[in-house]
Order: structure tokens, then C-alpha cells, then sequence
């Protein structure tokens, strides 16, 4: 299958206009360090109660052992309106250990558990959203020392460490694809890179003004991954992750309170619409190369990551500064995600 060029400029599209202009940036290009320490977003574990149904259902089943991730997704979530759990007839209440403002996504595992006075509950083990845009390389670390963002410069510096991985991930995966041939894509890939880099220097220095310091971060890829392994990964990082992550800087360049947090967020929209752009191309190519079962498997880990972001939005709890950087609230991440979800669908 040949690459869809309306799809890429439609894209393109979608996630650029309309954008502010940029402004002068000479300031933000200060050199940022690309090393082998710290991680991208930070790993942590909350317990949410769940309902005494959801408890003796899952018991009978598990025991004490690890539950499937399907329940891990459903179970580990912050519910509107402080509800804790989800599932028929959540518990409600709130997360315990669960870091202030952040939402709680990226699960690796589940059990059941009691907290206060017995109440069925589900330990959970994971990742909190860190915000920023990008793609996260193949065995990226989790520091479990490291807790979430809780000021603007956290966040900020967060966001730069994204960026940062994402310099990895791209240059891992243009070896790989020149590995199985696919040089033009390859040489994309590495174009990809570069303009990671820059996004690092431009929020790293968004987030020292602020006073903070982006952590090194660590990346340990894996070989030469197969090409069903590269659709699945470019699936859910690429064609659900950069483009919303795009469309979510879009907003941003247009709604923060800050003309320098503008300007740097509207020159890296720029950029990563087109790495949005190189995914949907990548997935033509894969198609064409790959069987309709291993793109099935693709298309199903393309639409559990939609889901993924769904909760997010769902479980996003407003902090004093996402005014200020333009985030928006869970109503407004939904809309972003419907504004997409077409080409989403279309992938």
C-alpha cells in the first residue's frame, strides 16, 4: 500500500491552523544534555477503592495473584468528581498515595487489596501523565525515587525530559528501519531526531526559568525489533501519541497565558505534526508489508492506547499553574481527542 499523501496534508491540517506565529526563540535553543540517567515521566502506585461486587468477583477468580490488565485499566481510575474505582457500582472516595493533581495512566499491574477499615480496594502500579509530546523509546526507564510535577517547572522540566527520550526513540528506530530496507523512512526518522533535540533545549529552558532541571534521562532499546513489533509500538506511540500530543501543543500555543510558552509550543507543533505525518506514513508502509493478522494486532493496540487517553482525560484534575501553560481541562481533552479521532480511525 502506497503512502495516502491527502491523509498526511489533511493531517497536517488538523493539527496546525490555526497556530500562533512563532517568535523569535535564540534564548530557548540553549544546549540540553542527552545521557544515561533519570527517566522520562515519573512511575509511582495508588490504591483506589472498588466495589465489594468488583472484589469477591475478581477474588474468586485471582486470589492474591496479579489481575489482567483489562481490570488493571478499568479498576486504577480517578473518577470524576473524586470517585475512586471504577467498575459497576464504584466504591468511591479517593486514591490513596495518589501524588496531588496528577492523573494516573500507563498501568503495568494490578491487585486487590483492602485499605481503611476493610474496604475493597485495588493496589495499583504505574505511570502518571507528564504531559508534552513525543515518542517514547522501547525500554525507557521508570525512576520509582522520582515524584510527579506539582509546580510549573516540574512540569515544564518533565516535559523536556519527553522530548529528550523521544530524541532516542527516533534514532533507534531509524537504524531499524534501515535494517529492513525502509531507507527513506529511515532518514526521516533521524530528521525526527534532530528536531527532538531542538524541542529539549527549547522546553529545558522554559523550565529553568522557572527554576527546575530536567532530569537525564536513561533509554536501553532492545535490538532490531521485528516489523509487526515496529507497527504495534508506531501504532500507539506514533499514530495515537504524536497526533494527539500535537494537537494538544496546538491548543496549548493558542491558550497559554505566557507569550514565550506560545511561541515555544507553537514551533514544536510544527514539528511534531509532521512526525504525526511520518507515523501514518510508516503505518501505509507496514501494511504493505505485513499480513492482516499481525495488522490486526496493530489496530488493536491502536485503539487500546485511544482508550488510554480517554482516561486520561477522565481522571485530569486541574493544578494552580495548567491556566498558565494552557492545559486544558478534561471536557476540552475530550474534544481535542474527538478532533482527531477520524484519523485516528482511518490509520
Amino acid at each position: 500500500m502506497a503512502s495516502n499523501p491527502f491523509r498526511g496534508r489533511r493531517l497536517a491540517r488538523y493539527l496546525l491552523a490555526p497556530l500562533v506565529p512563532a517568535a523569535s526563540l535564540p534564548f530557548l535553543l540553549q544546549p540540553v544534555v542527552l545521557g544515561l540517567t533519570g527517566c522520562a515521566c515519573p512511575a509511582s502506585t495508588a490504591t483506589f477503592p472498588i466495589s465489594a461486587a468488583d472484589h469477591d468477583t475478581l477474588w474468586n477468580r485471582y486470589g492474591n495473584e496479579a489481575l489482567p490488565i483489562k481490570e488493571c485499566e478499568r479498576l486504577c481510575v480517578v473518577e470524576p468528581e473524586g470517585g475512586g474505582g471504577g467498575g459497576e457500582g464504584g466504591a468511591g472516595g479517593d486514591a490513596t498515595n495518589l501524588p496531588s493533581e496528577e492523573a494516573f495512566v500507563g498501568i503495568s499491574e494490578c491487585k486487590l487489596t483492602t485499605i481503611e477499615f476493610d474496604t475493597p480496594a485495588v493496589y495499583c502500579e504505574g505511570t502518571f501523565d507528564c504531559g508534552g509530546a513525543g515518542r517514547r523509546p522501547p525500554g525507557h526507564c521508570s525512576s520509582r525515587e522520582r515524584r510527579p510535577h506539582g509546580s510549573i517547572g516540574e512540569h515544564l522540566a518533565a516535559m523536556a525530559a519527553l522530548e529528550a527520550a523521544s530524541v532516542f526513540a527516533f534514532e533507534h528506530l531509524a537504524l531499524e528501519l534501515a535494517a529492513h530496507g525502509m531507507h527513506g523512512l529511515s532518514r526521516r526518522a533521524r530528521a525526527a531526531a534532530k528536531d527532538e533535540a531542538r524541542h529539549a533545549r527549547i522546553v529545558t529552558a522554559l523550565a529553568e526559568t522557572e527554576g527546575a532541571t530536567p532530569e537525564i534521562v536513561e533509554a536501553a532499546p532492545p535490538g532490531v525489533r521485528s516489523l509487526e513489533a515496529i507497527a504495534i509500538d508506531n501504532a500507539e506511540e506514533g499514530c495515537v501519541g504524536e497526533t494527539f500530543g500535537a494537537a494538544l501543543l496546538a491548543f496549548q500555543s493558542r491558550a497559554a497565558r505566557r507569550r514565550d510558552i506560545q511561541a515555544a509550543f507553537a514551533s514544536i507543533t510544527r514539528d511534531e505534526a509532521q512526525h504525526a505525518v511520518f507515523s501514518f506514513d510508516l503505518d501505509d508502509a507496514l501494511r504493505a508489508r505485513l499480513g492482516p493478522k499481525a495488522m490486526r494486532r496493530a489496530d488493536e493496540a491502536r485503539a487500546a492506547a485511544i482508550e488510554r487517553l480517554h482516561r486520561r482525560a477522565a481522571s485530569h484534575r486541574r493544578r494552580p499553574f495548567d491556566e498558565l501553560l494552557g492545559l486544558p481541562d478534561g471536557m476540552q481533552m475530550h474534544a481535542i481527542a474527538a478532533h482527531v479521532r477520524d484519523l485516528w480511525s482511518a490509520a
